[in-house]
């Protein structure tokens, strides 16, 4: 299993961690952005990659678990410090969101070994899907934006369309990137050992 470059690590968390908060930040110094409509590209931020990067590549699947959930965390914490308001950042719908990244991550340790490019894409595909149809589901379930049958249900998910469509593409950016050399150390292969001949 090929090895994380540790400066990849530390770029990729820093970014995740600087485009979440951005739009909270600039609020917070007076520029109006529209947060609850999707005209902005805020979440173009590859946290099911991060996700599927961690639990591909890092040594201990405590660490790839924490990696992602930490980023969630520590964000969510900065939301509700520069909005005023915790309930922006830690809301009903919280822990589903937190349970989405795990699964994602848990799908990211099947990419330990050998694997093809299909099968990550293929794996990158599934995760923000899943992403999208769990997390959906919960504030159909339990936010009381939406009826409770399967209209609302429906109404929910085709709204939710904007946020996918980012994350689709987000996905699609940053999952080769995570993927390449450029993240990865280069595989250790075992040195062949010469046994001498007997003369």
């Amino acid at each position: 299993m090929r090895r994380p470059r540790t400066w990849f690590v530390l770029a990729f968390v820093a970014y995740a961690v600087v485009v979440r908060l951005l739009p909270w930040m600039l609020r917070a110094t007076g520029v109006e952005l529209p947060l609850d409509r999707m005209v902005y590209p805020w979440n173009f931020v590859p946290l099911t990659v991060l996700c599927l990067f961690a639990g591909a590549h890092f040594r201990h699947h405590v660490a790839a678990y924490l990696c992602p959930l930490l980023v969630m965390v520590v964000t969510d914490i900065g939301i509700g410090l520069f909005s005023g308001s915790i309930e922006n950042a830690f809301h009903s719908n919280t822990l589903v969101v937190y349970s989405a990244f795990v699964l994602s991550t848990s799908l990211g340790l099947l990419l330990r070994g050998r694997r093809t490019a299909w099968m990550i894409g293929g794996t990158a595909l599934a995760a923000e899907t899943l992403f999208f149809l769990v997390t959906n589901f919960g504030v159909w379930s339990s936010m009381g934006m939406y009826t409770h049958d399967l209209s609302g249900l429906l109404i929910c998910y085709e709204m939710a369309l904007p946020f996918f469509r980012n994350s689709v593409i987000a996905t699609a950016v940053f999952t080769p990137i995570a993927f390449s050399s450029l993240a990865l150390l280069p595989e250790l292969k075992p040195v062949p050992v010469v046994v001498p001949k007997d003369s």
